[in-house]
């Protein structure tokens, strides 16, 4: 697989470690987003959840979007 890693800060989480996985599968590709919180103690809550999966959906529709806009081109 391909694999990409980010390291970030936010205010309501704290340092975050994201690891992004791309794998062949069949004719589509597989992609993973995986968020690690290495200093973070404790679980995070439900509305620290909400708002990466909310993040998370935001990126995956860019890069949907770039990727189509690049096969349109013959890219």
């Amino acid at each position: 697989p391909r694999l990409w890693e980010a390291e970030t800060n936010t205010t309501f989480i704290g340092p975050i470690v994201v690891r992004y996985e791309v794998e062949p599968e069949g004719n589509a590709s597989r992609y993973r987003r995986i968020v690690i919180n290495p200093a973070r103690p404790k679980p995070p809550t439900d509305d620290m959840v909400r708002r990466v999966d909310e993040e998370a959906a935001l990126a995956l529709e860019n890069i949907r979007r770039a990727v189509e806009a690049r096969r349109q081109r013959g890219g």
